[in-house]
C-alpha cells in the first residue's frame, strides 16, 4: 500500500507493516556492522606507514545507530576517531590520505568476509572526499545497507552521556570554521547527534521513519528540477523538525501519528519563517558562543541549527521550496485527511496538527533594564505562549530538552535588541492574522518621521548639488539642469522602513529630443558620477554614499546607496538623465504630439519612461493614504517572498521577474474597480491583487488619464498594444511601456497562490476568503471606436471631454443614464431586455441622432479558471464545441487531402510505385474530439510498399519526401484549393510530414500530420481483436533493439480511433475540455521553459486515456456530472506516481509472448499507461509528469473545480491501479473479456467486472 492512499488513522499500521524492520534483519545488520567495526579497529591501519594511525573509537551513527532504520534499505555512519588528528585542521588536511588508505584495504576486507557479506565500494565524485561509502548485501537478509565510513578528530574525548561538552570545544570549532564551511566538522559530534535521537520515545522514532520514507518516495522525485550545484535539504532536517514539533506540540509518548506528520508538513510549508535550535549541548553563557549564535540566528530563514554543532545550519542554501511543494501536495492526500475526508484546515473542525510555532520559545531575563525591550519580549513571548500554553509569569516546561534562547542576566542591550529584532522579523507577514494587516504595516513597514525627515533633507541636498554644482565646470556646450523630479517610493509616498528607493530624474537642456537622451546619456552619467564622488568627500561627515558600478555598456542610470549614521535604514538612489518631453505642464493631459514623437522614435517599449516621471509620481501620490499602505504591503511581499533565491534561481539567461511598479498599478486598479472606499478592508485589497496575479494570463489594464484614443496615431498605437499577448498592463504615463512584458509572471503567480493559503489571507481557516469583484480586462474596443465614429460624424466638440479613470471599464455594465464616459451615452435597441435593469445598449457619442454600430458589445471571453464548476457543459458548448460550419469545412479539407493521397500522390512515381491501400483519419478530427479553435488531423497512409515494420522504418523518409514534393506541385497548379504551409522536421529520419491548411471560408487553419505506415492489421473488422501474431512480430522486433516502444503505433491508428469514437458524446466533451486545459495552461512557456534538452511534457493522448479510464471506473453514465469527471482526471494526474492502467480490448495475456511482454511493461516505474491499441507504447514514459501535476493541483483550487469555496469537491471513486497479476497467470482455457460500453456492470480496464 502506498502512503498517499493510506487513511490517516491507519498510519501506525502502515509504519508497522511497511517501514519497521524486523528483528532478524536488524540482527544481521548489527552482525555486519560489528564485523566492519572490528576490521577498522584491528586490521585497517596495521600495515600503514609511520606515523601509523590508531583508532581511538568507532561510533555507529545514521539510521541504524539512531534506531530509525527503514525496512528495505538502511544507512549506517561509522565515524572512526583517529589519534593522528590532533585538531580540526588536521582532519581537514589529512582526511584524503586516510580515506584512500581505507579504500585500499577494501579488497582485503572483501576477501576475508566474502562468505558472509557482499561489499561494493562506491566511487567518490569529490576531489577531497570526506567519506568512503560501501553497500553491504548480506546473503542471509535480502536488504542492503548503505554504509559510510567517516574519519574524524576526537573533539569530545571521553564523553559522558547526558553531559554538556566543554565550551572550549565549540570555541576552537568556531575559530576553525572561519576558513571552512559551516558544519564541516559535524562528524566530530556524531555521539551527540546520536544521543539526541536515540533517547526519544519509540513512537517519535516511528514518525521519523515515516518522514524518511516520504522523503525517499516522493521528495527525491523532485531531483529532476535541480540545477548544477543545487541540492534538496537533507533528511536530517526532517528528523530535527519531527523532534521540534513533538517537543513543542505534544511531549506525549503515545501521541497521534497523523497529527505529528501533519505538523511537520505544516512546518515545511512555513520554511521561510523557521528559526529552530536547541541548548542541550551549547548555550549563550560563553561570550564567544553567544556572539556567534546571535549571528547564526539572524541569517536568512530557514535556520535549523544542528543541536550538536552550532556551525551547522541544516539545509542552508538548499531547495526548500521543492520540499514545501511536496509537503503541500501531501497535505491534501488521504494520509493527511481524517477518515470523513475533511481537509486539514477545515472551517468546521479543529486544526488537526499540534500547536507549534515556526519560531522558538523565549525564556526571558529578569534584569533587562529598558522597558521597551521588556515589552518586546512580552509581546513575542505572548505570541508564542498562546500556542504553547505559556503564561506571562513563566514558561510551562515539559519533559523534553530545552528548545530555547537563553538570555543571560548581564546581556548587553545592543545584542539583546538585535536578537529580538531577528525574532521579530521571523514573525513575518505569513504569520500575521488577516485582520491585523493594518497593524503589521504600521509596526513593520511604515518608516518613522525622523527617518523621512532625514531622507528629505538628504534628497534636497543632492538635488541642490545636481542643480547648482554638478555641471558648473563642464566643458561647453555645458548642460543646464532644467528641473530635478523626485520619483521612486520616496517621491510617491510609499517608502518602506529599513530601506527605500528614490529616483532623481535630471532634465537637461542638452537633450533636445528622445534620441539625444539615448545617444548622450552615458557621458552625462560619467560626469555626474565624477562630481558625486567629490560631493561625497566634501559631505562625508553627514552621509555615506556608495556608488554601484553598472553592468551595461550604455547605462540609463547611476545608482548609489545613501546611509544615515543615526538610523539603521538606508535609501537607494537612481539618478537618471532625461529629455524634458513635457516641458512646462499647463493641464492634466500632455499634448498628443508628445506621445506621437515618442511613438515615432522607434525605441524599445518604455525606453523613455523616465521622461514621464512627473506623471508616474502624480498618478500614485494623490491616492488615499490607505491605498499607499497597501502598496507598501505588496512591495514588502515582493521583496521578502518573490525576489528571493527560490525564484531567481529559476530564471534563465535574459529572463527577469516582473517589476514592483506592476504591483503598484495592480493595487490602484483593484481599488478603483473594487472599492474606492478610503477606509477599505486591507485584507480584501491584498487578496484581490494576489488573485489578479493568479489570472495574469487574462489581464488587460490601462488608463486614459494622460493619453487616450482621440489622436489617430496614438489610437492606432494603443490598439496594437492592447492586442498583444496577456498580461497587458500599460504604464498610465507612457503608452509604449508594457509593464513586465516578457517577464516570468508564472513565478509571481506561484508565490501569490502560496500566499493566499497563509494566515494573512485567511479567516478561521477558510481557504479562499472574499476579495473585491474586479474585471480582468478593460473593455477598450468601444472607446477606440467611439472616437472614430465621432470624427466620422463630424460632431467632435471643440474641446473633447477627458476620459476619466479606469472606471470606464464598467461602461457596458452601467445603467444607460449613469454612463461613465462623459463623451458617450447609451442608446437602447428594441428586443434586448435585461433582467433587473434597464435595456442594454451600445455606446455612441453625444450629438449623434442615429445610433452608430460601433462594435459588438462584447465582453472578454470567459476563461476556464473563471467558470463555475456547474457551468462547464455550457463552457464546452460555447467555447470548445466546433459548430456545424467548422466541422463541414474540416471534413471537406480532410477529404481534399485524402483524395490527393489516394488518387494523385504516387501515380507518377518511379517503380516500384507505392499503392495506397487505405488512408485512415486519426487525431481529434477522426475521433470526434476536435476543438473550435485549431484542430489536428492525423492521416495515416497505409502503403503496399511496406511489407513489414522494418520496411516502414527504412523507407518512410523517402516516402515523406515524395509526398511533400507532390503536395508542393499540386499546390502550385491549384493554389486556390490547397494553400499548404510545411513545417520542417528536426529529425534525420522523420516519422511524419506536418503542414497547415487553411479552410476555404473560415479563418481557422487545420494542422495535418501525414504518416506513412505498414498495414499490420490488414482488413480489420470493427469490434474484433487483431491476430496476436501482429503484436508478437512487433514485440520480437522491439526486444531485438531495432525499435523503440510505440514507434509503430501509427500502424494501429484504426484501433486508437475506434477506442475513442464509440464513447458517449459527453465523454468526448470531457476530452475536449482536457485538451483545452492542456493547450491553455500546460503547454505554455511557464512549463516548457523548465524542460531541459531531451525532455518533454506528457502527450495529450494520455489525458484522453485517463478520461476514458476515469469514466469507465467511476461512472459509465452517458449524462454524467462534467465537473466530477474533470476533477477525477486532475486527481489521477496528481497521483501519477502510482498509476498502472491498461486495457485488454485489443490484446490480452492469452499468448505467451504477449503475456511476458505485458508483465514486463506493467512492472516498469509508474506511471504506466499502456496504449490500448499498441502494447509497446507506454504513454508519457520519461516525460515531465511533475509539471502536469503542478498545473493540475493549481487547477483543482480554481473556480471550475470548486463549489461554494470548498477546496476539494466531490469526484468519482477510481482505483489508481488495474489489478493484473491474476489475469497474467498462464491459463489456456481462460477467455479474456473485452470491454463493451453497453454493459451495466462496472468494468475494469483489464476487461473483468469488479467484484
Amino acid at each position: 500500500m502506498e502512503l498517499y492512499t493510506t487513511e490517516a488513522r491507519k498510519l501506525d499500521i502502515f509504519i508497522s507493516e511497511n517501514l519497521q524492520p524486523n528483528e532478524e534483519f536488524l540482527g544481521h545488520v548489527r552482525q555486519a556492522v560489528d564485523i566492519l567495526c572490528q576490521f577498522l579497529r584491528e586490521n585497517c591501519f596495521k600495515d600503514a606507514a609511520a606515523p601509523r594511525p590508531r583508532v581511538l573509537k568507532v561510533v555507529k551513527g545514521g539510521s541504524v545507530g539512531n534506531g530509525t532504520a527503514i525496512k528495505g534499505g538502511s544507512d549506517v555512519d561509522l565515524v572512526v576517531f583517529l589519534n593522528i588528528f590532533k585538531d580540526y585542521k588536521d582532519q581537514e588536511t589529512k582526511l584524503k590520505e586516510i580515506v584512500q588508505e581505507i579504500g585500499r584495504k577494501h579488497k582485503e576486507f572483501t576477501e576475508e568476509n566474502g562468505k558472509h557479506l557482499d561489499v561494493t565500494l562506491e566511487a567518490s565524485k569529490w576531489l577531497n572526499p570526506r567519506v568512503i561509502s560501501f553497500t553491504l548485501c548480506s546473503y542471509d537478509p535480502r536488504d542492503s545497507i548503505e554504509l559510510n565510513v567517516l574519519p574524524a578528530f576526537d573533539a569530545l574525548g571521553q564523553y559522558k552521556k547526558g553531559s554538556k561538552p566543554d565550551p572550549q570545544v565549540y570555541i576552537d570549532l568556531i575559530n576553525s570554521t572561519s576558513s571552512s564551511r559551516g558544519g564541516e566538522f559535524s562528524t566530530c559530534f556524531t555521539e551527540l547527534q546520536k544521543d539526541f535521537i536515540v533517547a526519544r520515545p519509540p513512537k517519535l522514532k516511528s514518525l521519523i521513519r515515516l518522514l524518511k520514507h516520504w522523503y525517499k518516495e516522493y521528495v527525491c522525485l523532485h531531483k529532476a528540477k535541480l540545477r548544477s550545484g543545487e541540492s534538496l535539504p537533507p533528511k536530517y532536517a526532517l528528523e530535527l523538525l519531527a523532534v521540534y514539533a513533538w517537543e513543542q506540540g505534544s511531549g506525549e509518548t503515545d501521541f497521534d501519528t497523523e497529527k505529528g506528520f501533519r505538523t511537520v508538513l505544516w512546518l515545511l510549508q512555513q520554511y521561510r519563517q523557521l528559526c529552530v535550535f536547541w541548548t542541550m549541548y551549547y548555550d549563550f553563557e560563553n561570550e564567544i558562543l553567544k556572539s556567534y549564535l546571535l549571528r547564526q540566528l539572524q541569517k536568512p530563514r530557514p535556520v535549523i541549527l544542528d543541536p550538536a554543532d552550532p556551525t551547522g545550519i541544516v539545509g542552508e542554501g538548499s531547495r526548500w521550496d521543492l520540499l514545501a511543494q511536496e509537503a503541500e501536495r501531501c497535505s491534501r492526500q488521504k494520509c493527511c485527511l481524517p477518515y470523513w475526508d475533511v481537509p486539514v484546515r477545515s472551517k468546521h473542525t479543529q486544526v488537526p496538527f499540534w500547536g507549534c510555532s515556526p519560531t522558538p520559545k523565549i525564556y526571558g531575563a529578569k534584569s533587562i533594564r529598558e522597558q521597551k525591550l521588556k515589552e518586546e519580549k512580552k509581546l513575542l513571548s505572548g505570541v508564542v505562549g498562546k500556542v504553547l500554553g505559556v503564561g506571562d509569569r513563566g514558561v510551562k516546561k515539559r519533559n523534553c530538552s530545552e528548545v530555547s534562547v537563553l538570555l543571560p542576566c548581564k546581556a548587553q542591550e545592543t545584542e539583546t535588541e538585535t536578537f529580538f529584532a531577528a525574532l521579530s522579523s521571523a514573525m513575518g507577514l505569513y504569520e500575521t492574522d488577516a485582520g491585523k494587516l493594518d497593524k503589521f504595516i504600521f509596526d513593520h513597514l511604515q518608516p518613522n518621521e525622523e527617518f523621512l525627515g532625514q531622507v528629505r533633507r538628504a534628497i534636497d541636498k543632492i538635488c541642490k548639488f545636481l542643480r547648482e554644482n554638478c555641471f558648473k565646470d563642464a566643458a561647453p556646450p555645458r548642460p543646464r539642469v532644467l528641473k530635478v523630479i523626485k520619483g521612486g517610493s520616496s517621491g510617491k509616498g510609499t517608502a518602506l522602513k529599513g530601506g527605500s528607493d528614490a529616483d532623481l530624474v535630471v532634465f537637461l537642456s542638452i537633450f533636445k529630443a528622445y534620441t539625444d537622451q539615448e545617444h548622450h546619456r552615458k557621458e552625462i552619467i560619467q560626469e555626474i558620477e565624477r562630481r558625486l564622488k567629490e560631493f561625497k568627500n566634501k559631505e562625508g561627515r553627514y552621509i555615506d554614499v556608495t556608488i554601484e558600478p553598472s553592468k551595461w555598456p550604455n547605462p540609463r542610470v547611476l545608482s548609489f546607496t545613501l546611509r544615515s549614521f543615526d538610523l539603521r535604514d538606508s535609501i537607494e538612489f537612481d539618478v537618471l538623465p532625461a529629455f524634458d518631453a513635457l516641458g512646462q505642464r499647463t493641464g492634466l493631459k500632455p499634448h498628443p504630439q508628445v506621445y506621437i514623437d515618442l511613438i515615432d522614435s522607434s525605441s524599445r517599449g518604455g525606453e523613455f519612461s523616465t521622461c514621464f516621471t512627473e506623471l508616474q509620481r502624480d498618478f500614485i501620490i494623490d491616492r488615499p493614504t490607505k491605498l499607499k499602505s497597501l502598496i507598501r504591503l505588496l512591495k514588502h511581499w515582493y521583496k521578502e517572498y518573490v525576489n528571493v533565491y527560490q525564484y531567481k534561481s529559476q530564471l534563465q539567461s535574459g529572463e527577469s521577474l516582473p517589476p514592483k511598479y506592476a504591483l503598484e498599478l495592480l493595487a490602484v486598479y483593484a481599488w478603483e474597480q473594487g472599492s474606492q472606499d478610503k477606509a477599505f478592508d486591507m485584507a480584501k485589497g491584498f487578496r484581490t491583487v494576489l488573485w489578479l496575479l493568479l489570472q495574469h494570463r487574462q489581464l488587460c489594464i490601462f488608463w486614459t488619464k494622460y493619453y487616450n484614443f482621440e489622436n489617430a496615431t496614438v489610437r492606432q498605437y494603443l490598439t496594437d498594444q492592447l492586442q498583444k499577448s496577456r498580461p497587458v498592463i500599460l504604464d498610465p504615463a507612457d503608452p509604449t511601456g508594457l509593464l513586465g512584458e516578457g517577464c516570468r509572471w508564472d513565478l509571481l503567480a506561484q508565490e501569490a497562490e502560496h500566499c493566499l493559503g497563509q494566515k494573512c489571507c485567511t479567516h478561521t481557516y477558510v481557504p479562499s476568503a472574499f476579495n473585491w469583484d474586479v474585471p480582468l480586462q478593460v473593455s477598450w474596443e468601444e472607446a477606440a471606436m467611439a472616437y472614430e465614429v465621432r470624427v466620422a460624424f463630424g460632431s467632435c466638440p471643440a474641446r473633447p471631454p477627458p476620459f476619466v479613470s479606469v472606471r470606464e471599464t464598467k461602461l457596458l455594465r452601467e445603467p444607460r443614464n449613469n454612463c461613465r464616459f462623459p463623451a458617450l451615452r447609451a442608446v437602447s435597441f428594441p428586443g434586448r431586455k435585461r433582467k433587473g435593469g434597464p435595456v442594454a445598449g451600445l455606446c455612441v457619442p453625444f450629438g449623434t441622432r442615429e445610433p452608430a454600430m460601433l462594435s459588438a458589445a462584447r465582453f472578454p471571453a470567459m476563461e476556464l479558471y473563471d467558470t463555475d464548476a456547474s457551468k462547464l457543459d455550457k463552457f464546452i458548448v460555447e467555447r470548445l464545441q466546433p459548430n456545424a460550419g467548422v466541422r463541414d469545412q474540416m471534413l471537406e479539407r480532410v477529404g481534399d487531402v485524402c483524395e490527393f493521397l489516394r488518387d494523385k500522390c504516387f501515380r507518377d512515381a518511379a517503380p516500384p510505385r507505392p499503392r495506397v491501400l487505405k488512408a485512415v483519419k486519426g487525431g481529434s478530427s477522426g475521433k470526434g474530439t476536435a476543438l473550435k479553435e485549431g484542430s489536428d488531423a492525423d492521416l495515416v497512409v497505409f502503403l503496399s510498399i511496406f511489407k513489414g515494420y522494418t520496411d516502414q522504418q527504412q523507407y518512410r523518409k523517402e516516402i515523406i519526401q515524395e509526398i511533400e514534393k507532390r503536395l508542393r506541385e499540386y499546390k502550385n497548379k491549384e493554389g486556390e484549393s490547397l494553400d499548404v504551409n510545411f513545417e520542417p522536421s528536426k529529425w534525420p529520419n522523420p516519422r511524419v510530414l506536418s503542414f497547415t491548411l487553411p479552410s476555404r471560408d473560415l479563418s481557422e487553419s487545420i494542422e495535418f500530420d501525414v504518416l506513412p505506415a505498414f498495414d499490420a492489421l490488414g482488413h480489420f473488422q470493427k469490434g474484433s481483436k487483431p491476430d496476436p501474431q501482429v503484436y508478437v512480430d512487433l514485440i520480437v522486433l522491439m526486444n531485438s533493439g531495432c525499435c523503440r516502444g510505440g514507434e509503430f503505433s501509427t500502424c494501429f491508428t484504426e484501433l486508437q480511433k475506434d477506442f475513442i469514437i464509440a464513447r458517449p458524446t459527453k465523454l468526448k466533451s470531457l476530452i475536449r475540455l482536457l485538451k483545452h486545459w492542456y493547450k491553455k495552461y500546460v503547454n505554455v512557456n511557464q512549463y516548457k521553459s523548465q524542460l531541459r534538452s531531451g525532455e518533454s511534457l506528457p502527450p495529450k493522448y494520455a489525458l484522453e486515456l485517463l478520461a476514458v479510464y476515469a469514466w469507465e471506473q467511476g461512472s459509465q453514465e452517458t449524462d454524467f456530472d462534467m465537473a466530477k469527471g474533470f476533477r477525477t482526471v486532475l486527481w489521477l494526474l496528481q497521483q501519477h506516481s502510482q498509476l498502472c492502467i491498461f486495457w485488454t480490448t485489443y490484446y490480452d495475456f492469452g499468448n505467451e509472448t504477449l503475456r511476458r511482454h505485458l508483465i514486463s511493461q506493467l512492472r516498469k516505474p509508474k506511471p504506466v499507461i499502456l496504449d490500448p491499441a499498441d502494447p509497446t507504447g507506454l504513454l508519457g514514459e520519461g516525460s515531465r509528469w511533475d509539471l502536469l501535476v503542478q498545473e493540475a493541483e493549481r487547477c483543482s483550487r480554481q473556480k471550475c473545480c470548486t463549489n461554494n469555496y470548498v477546496s476539494s469537491a466531490i469526484r468519482w471513486d477510481v482505483p489508481l491501479q488495474v489489478s493484473w497479476k491474476e489475469e497474467a497467470r498462464p491459463n489456456p482455457e481462460k477467455k479474456p473479456i473485452s470491454f463493451s460500453p453497453r454493459r451495466k456492470r462496472k468494468v475494469k480496464p483489464g476487461g473483468l467486472p469488479t467484484e
